[in-house]
């Protein structure tokens, strides 16, 4: 009974009174001074509907930005979960598609995905991705004969890091492995996963040895902690038609990059070719075990490294994505929508 309370009190999101009063908020504003158009983003996806109500209210167009699908076939495909929260999300995937001027995703497959379930609505959505923020930072060749592996960020939903331990821990069972050259280095939210800490599982083991769990770093030091890397993790698994923000970013940082994902995901299609950057499935631990055999080789023995190239990556540099958002909202304003009444 708790459960299905706490369920129905989640309808769409926690976000109701809040968006409430946000679009009532842009209707007394609009009486003021009407925009050209609204952008409205989501997640809370309860904001979504708000925007689309106050921008019907006002007959001005909207774009609604989703960073997140609104509606998933499982419960590990979106925050949330339970029956009311799915369907509540659901009722608002239909109206945001039927009423939004342009729809943008940040992942083809969702992008995709919409299309087919929408067909009346396909023209109007697009997929313009997160990106990365700069310039690509100069590739890094030399190791000085270490394997430094970094993780920054948090471990959360599907972001298991036990499979690629104990990959990791095999290798160090190997008697031609010298652990004093390989350093694994935590940052963030990363003291347990789910109910397991991740000190109380090292216990024992090689890995304890080379792998240190550090708490939320300033930008300073995260970014002398990257500098130091030679292989940049990434954990992407359980999200298949979504792109982390963190995926951008670790590829224009000049490092090595080991994509834990489904081969079939966004993520995996993304940068499938770039050098650089493997891919490969926990479920895999062949594969995983493999290639950890293959970069302790090239950065401990041979002492370099294989970074993504600058002009492979720059396709989806933050200032690439954020053209094509202007040239949406531009053509959402120039869109000639029936915007109805409420």
């Amino acid at each position: 009974m708790h459960r299905w309370l706490f369920n129905v009190l989640q309808i769409i999101d926690e976000k109701k009174s809040w968006s409430c009063r946000a679009g009532l908020e842009i209707v007394r504003m609009g009486s003021k001074r009407q925009p050209d158009v609204i952008v409205v983003s989501g997640p809370p996806m309860s904001s979504l509907l708000a925007g689309v109500l106050a921008a019907r209210r006002m007959r001005v167009p909207v774009v609604a930005d989703l960073r997140d699908p609104i509606f998933g076939e499982s419960e590990q495909s979106v925050a949330g979960h339970g029956v009311p929260v799915q369907w509540g999300r659901r009722v608002i995937e239909q109206y945001i598609l039927r009423h939004a001027t342009v729809v943008i995703t940040t992942s083809p497959t969702l992008r995709d995905r919409l299309q087919q379930r929408y067909p009346d609505s396909a023209d109007r959505v697009c997929c313009i991705y997160n990106g990365f923020d700069g310039e690509p930072l100069p590739a890094r060749r030399n190791t000085n004969h270490r394997l430094m592996i970094v993780y920054a960020g948090a471990l959360y939903l599907n972001r298991n890091p036990f499979p690629f331990l104990e990959a990791l821990e095999d290798l160090l069972a190997n008697a031609e492995v010298d652990s004093s050259r390989i350093e694994v280095v935590f940052a963030g939210e990363c003291e347990r996963f789910r109910n397991v800490a991740l000190s109380t599982w090292l216990s024992g083991r090689r890995l304890s040895r080379i792998v240190t769990i550090r708490a939320r770093l300033d930008s300073h030091e995260l970014a002398q902690l990257y500098r130091n890397a030679t292989l940049l993790l990434n954990f992407a698994e359980g999200q298949r038609m979504q792109l982390p923000a963190k995926t951008f970013e670790l590829l224009a940082l000049g490092r090595e990059v080991l994509m834990l994902c489904e081969p079939d995901s966004d993520t995996a299609n993304l940068v499938r070719g770039i050098e650089g950057v493997e891919c490969t499935s926990s479920a895999d631990g062949v594969a995983l075990r493999e290639f950890l055999r293959r970069v302790y080789r090239r950065h401990v023995v041979e002492g370099t490294l294989i970074a993504p190239a600058p002009d492979e990556i720059s396709p989806f540099s933050r200032a690439r994505q954020n053209m094509r958002f202007i040239e949406t909202i531009t053509s959402a304003r120039r869109r000639v929508t029936s915007l109805g009444t409420l």
